[in-house]
């Protein structure tokens, strides 16, 4: 029998659950992801944000 390595799932996360992450207004997340100072990409017309990239740079202290 093989053995099934552990395989991570990075969270998806809206403007609203990365606002509340960042500590930060929701329009101040969407200015940065506009002005290209957070990683995001787009479903449909809506940003999306993955928990592990905000988190590395909240790590660097990018938003204080």
């Amino acid at each position: 029998m093989q053995k099934r390595s552990k395989v991570e799932v990075d969270e998806i996360m809206t403007v609203d659950e990365a606002a509340r992450l960042l500590k930060v207004n929701e329009k101040t997340v969407r200015k940065m992801a506009n002005e290209e100072n957070l990683p995001f990409f787009k479903v449909g017309a809506q940003f999306r944000f993955v928990k592990s990239e905000l988190l590395a740079l909240g790590s660097k202290e990018a938003f204080r």
